[in-house]
């Protein structure tokens, strides 16, 4: 959290500078595919098959195409088959999803028909994953750590101060703490700890993006 706080401090003392500048306020949706472990030994799509980001980002733009601002949303994932199984085995309900906050940047062309872009990011992430029996019978694990990625696409002129495009991304991370809360038979239960075995997970991105600049 530390890092995700020093890189949105980085954006604060950039923005002065981008006081002239252009607001972009944006919105996109994609696929997640992941790969690398959840901890060590516990492949993350042994859990989670693939998730669905939906995110928005605000910045500012300055100048020579450079923006510096934030970018963050939700994602609902679906159950890999491994965990599917097993839930329906033991007659459980089961459920996943993800948040993620960052600090990004973006260098594009602002001119032309086609506007290619790269960026990188850097911010926190948490994974959730819940099974449930019934309202009084559930158990919720919560994974958290930090994350970093790069991606890249394309932009294009769709109206007055609105570019739509694609983009694909890489990212990594390394959850460094979980907590577990729960309900069995009107007793409830929690519990937080750090990570003993952390390994490195990821994701890889593809979706479509919309950026309105004010």
């Amino acid at each position: 959290m530390n890092r995700l706080l020093s890189a949105a401090a980085l954006c604060g003392l950039l923005l002065p500078a981008a006081a002239p500048a252009q607001l972009a306020l944006g919105a996109r949706a994609a696929i997640a595919l992941p790969v690398g472990s959840t901890v060590d030994g516990a492949p993350t799509k042994d859990s989670i098959a693939r998730a669905f980001p939906l995110e928005v980002r605000a910045g500012w733009r300055l100048e020579e195409g450079y923006e510096v601002g934030l970018v963050g949303g939700y994602a609902p994932a679906s159950v890999a088959d491994p965990r599917k199984v097993e839930c329906t085995a033991q007659g459980l309900t089961c459920a996943a999803h993800l948040w993620r906050v960052a600090a990004r940047g973006e260098y594009a062309l602002r001119e032309g028909e086609w506007r290619p872009f790269a960026a990188v990011a850097l911010g926190w992430e948490w994974q959730v994953q819940r099974w449930e029996i019934r309202s009084d019978n559930w158990e919720r694990t919560s994974w958290n750590g930090w994350l970093a990625g790069i991606e890249a696409g394309v932009d294009r002129p769709l109206a007055s101060h609105f570019d739509g495009g694609v983009f694909a991304g890489l990212s990594f991370g390394q959850y460094r703490s979980v907590s577990v809360e729960g309900e069995t038979a009107g007793y409830a239960y929690q519990d937080a700890r750090e990570v003993a075995s952390p390994a490195l997970h990821g994701w890889l991105t593809i979706g479509l993006r919309g950026t309105f600049g004010l």
